[in-house]
């Protein structure tokens, strides 16, 4: 319910969404996939992956704590591929 007003938007880039799997249009992160996004298993690695295969090779982790970076250069190492991976915020 704390979320419920929340209205999104449409991005101006692809969201990979790890809860789904593959690629989301910005208008379906609602409040109820934020709550599925919690709750609900995630698929983290393959989504990392397939952007690595795909190219991608630069990674920003938009969170209050960057603990996912660890996740991400280790999936682009056991790949065997070279990425990029930063986090933006640090607590406190």
């Amino acid at each position: 319910t704390a979320l419920a007003e929340l209205r999104p938007g449409t991005a101006d880039i692809a969201f990979h969404s790890t809860l789904l799997g593959g690629v989301l249009g910005g208008t379906r992160l609602d409040a109820d996939y934020w709550y599925r996004n919690l709750r609900e298993p995630v698929r983290f690695e393959p989504v990392v992956r397939g952007l690595l295969d795909s190219g991608h090779a630069v990674f920003v982790e938009i969170s209050p704590h960057p603990v996912l970076t660890a996740a991400v250069q280790d999936t682009a190492e056991t790949a065997e591929r070279t990425a990029a991976v930063v986090g933006t915020l640090r607590r406190d």
